[in-house]
């Protein structure tokens, strides 16, 4: 996966197999004995584009969909410029 530390990998394979797992289950399965360290790793999925936080619902995390391994982002097509005939 593009820009991801092996960490955070494991951290990302742990939640595809398990949406709904605890931080403190993501702590003991990556053998981390501090949860504010699975914060910073998933933080940095957040920002990543990977997952979206969802505060006060369960599960709290949501994958975000992905074409291979990068983040998909969608564009409005109305924002797109267009140049010249396009053939019918």
């Amino acid at each position: 996966m593009i820009g991801l530390t092996p960490r955070q990998a494991e951290l990302l394979a742990i939640l595809r197999a398990d949406p709904t797992v605890t931080m403190v289950e993501m702590a003991k399965r990556m053998g981390i004995t501090r949860r504010w360290s699975v914060a910073g790793h998933l933080t940095a999925l957040e920002e990543r584009g990977y997952i979206e936080r969802r505060p006060g619902q369960s599960p709290s995390f949501r994958l975000n969909a992905h074409h291979g391994s990068t983040p998909l982002r969608f564009i409005s097509v109305q924002s797109l410029p267009i140049a010249g005939a396009l053939p019918a």
